[in-house]
Order: C-alpha cells, then sequence, then structure tokens
C-alpha cells in the first residue's frame, strides 16, 4: 500500500503535465538562469522524478531541454532579422 502523506490530499500528477508546467515556468522565466533544484522545489518534486518524467515525455532530461529550447530561440531571433 502506498504512504498517502506524501500526496497532500491530491493525486500526483501525470509525467506529461509536469513536463507542460515545467515548460511554461521556464517560458516565463525567460532567460533567467533555473537551476534543477529551483524546479524541483517549484513543483514539489524530488529530482529522480523530474528526470523521470522529463525522460519518459520527452525522452531527454530537463537541463538538456532547457539547453535546447534557449538554442532554439535564438536561432528563431536570429531568422527574423
Amino acid at each position: 500500500m502506498r504512504d498517502a502523506s506524501h500526496y497532500h490530499g491530491s493525486q500526483p500528477r501525470s509525467s506529461a503535465i509536469l513536463v507542460r508546467e515545467v515548460d511554461h515556468y521556464l517560458s516565463e522565466a525567460g532567460s533567467r538562469p533555473i537551476h534543477i533544484s529551483e524546479l524541483c522545489e517549484r513543483f514539489n518534486v524530488h529530482r529522480r522524478r523530474l528526470h523521470r518524467a522529463f525522460d519518459e515525455v520527452l525522452g531527454v532530461p530537463p537541463i538538456t531541454f532547457r539547453r535546447r529550447k534557449r538554442l532554439s530561440d535564438v536561432h528563431t531571433a536570429l531568422l527574423r532579422r
């Protein structure tokens, strides 16, 4: 039986929802540096859970996702010139 005390009265969020929420948070943060510990604290998940969610949904860790997202944004901005 699972220990329900970890869920604080709610169901754990799915990996897809967590990844979508993190993506939105990163977009809102702009170019501000984001550490993995900030994401874990903000979304109330352990580092391993965050990594597992990104690997399950996108096949890459969250930091790799962030790096690729930033490079893509720079590429898009350069193409608009």
